[in-house]
């Protein structure tokens, strides 16, 4: 067996690698476009905000159990409790609350969160593809690539 057929074999196995990482990653890909778009177009069922009179706290470990009153937008006072891991000092705290007068702290910005994921996801679609091309085009990147490989399997 000569070093060209060797070079050739393990070119065309790196191109190989690379159709096969690239479809892995276009499914990945997938899957966060998905969640992200479902995180940009999601409604929080938790859309009204207020600001709530802490009552009592009792904190075993990291997490705290605050006995929280509210007045709702029918001007109802309403007591409830929330579980948290967020330390709360002040007297009175910012919350949201649904239409079941349930209440939560604010987190995180979900629109925020589904760009990230959608821009994470072109990104890595943007570089397995783009390495196909690079293996298609440059037979000794194609080699190196399919030799990593195969080393990998027997390492």
């Amino acid at each position: 067996m000569s070093i060209s057929k060797i070079y050739k074999g393990s070119a065309s196995f790196g191109r190989f690698m690379s159709w096969f990482w690239a479809i892995l990653a276009t499914l990945i890909s997938i899957i966060l476009i998905v969640y992200g778009i479902k995180y940009i177009n999601g409604v929080d069922d938790f859309s009204k905000k207020t600001s709530a009179k802490v009552i009592s706290k009792n904190c075993k470990d990291t997490l705290c159990t605050i006995e929280l009153s509210f007045v709702n937008d029918k001007n109802e006072a309403i007591n409830t409790r929330i579980q948290t891991t967020e330390v709360i000092i002040s007297p009175t705290i910012e919350i949201l609350y649904n239409s079941s007068n349930e209440a939560r702290l604010p987190k995180d910005n979900n629109k925020k969160n589904g760009i990230i994921m959608i821009f994470i996801a072109i990104l890595i679609l943007a570089f397995y593809w783009g390495w196909v091309y690079v293996a298609k085009k440059y037979e000794f990147a194609a080699a190196g690539s399919g030799f990593s490989s195969v080393y990998s399997f027997f390492k």
